[in-house]
């Protein structure tokens, strides 16, 4: 009895070592989102600029503004599916939609113009433990206009006591100065 008892608790605790060692770090984690938010343009994006540019003349006909309405729903349903809503907190989660397309702007830039972004890599490193701040560094491809152009991004990103993204930023204006120049 004694040995089924060791040998549950030394599964038990190999069990908890396991899943603390799969659990993401901050800097993993604000890497992962980056390295996707980076890479645009992508299905979803290509839909809901399709139709906007189809509509952009016909801003005042009911149907089109119907059909671009469905067209927001859709990307922001399918943002929802693309990215987890245990990546970031609620407030952001809910937001994310705006900041992307209203905020940073470049995915949809990227749709409506033809260009391609694709990360090489992306480094995250604390900044400061009191805020919980990270600085990332994204080195990143640009296909544009038959031509490729190596850019690196910098930007910031917060997280709250769980580690979740409570908010990212670009600084610096090397990605907009490449893809709107």
């Amino acid at each position: 009895m004694k040995k089924l008892v060791c040998v549950c608790l030394s599964l038990a605790l190999l069990v908890s070592l396991a899943a603390c060692a799969a659990e993401e770090t901050p800097e993993q984690r604000i890497e992962r989102v980056m390295t996707e938010i980076f890479t645009c343009p992508d299905a979803g994006t290509l839909a809901y600029t399709a139709v906007i540019q189809k509509n952009l003349s016909a801003f005042g006909d009911d149907s089109a503004q119907e059909e671009m309405l469905m067209a927001q729903e859709a990307l922001g349903n399918y943002l929802r599916e693309k990215y987890s809503a245990a990546d970031f907190t609620e407030a952001m989660y809910d937001g994310l939609y705006i900041y992307l397309y209203s905020g940073l702007i470049f995915p949809t830039v990227c749709a409506m113009d033809g260009i391609e972004i694709v990360p090489k890599s992306v480094s995250v490193e604390l900044e400061s433990a009191s805020s919980r701040t990270y600085r990332y560094t994204a080195e990143l491809e640009v296909k544009k206009d038959g031509g490729t152009v190596a850019v690196t991004q910098t930007g910031k990103a917060q997280v709250d006591g769980e580690g979740r993204i409570s908010s990212f930023r670009l600084t610096g204006s090397a990605l907009y100065d490449v893809i709107l120049g």
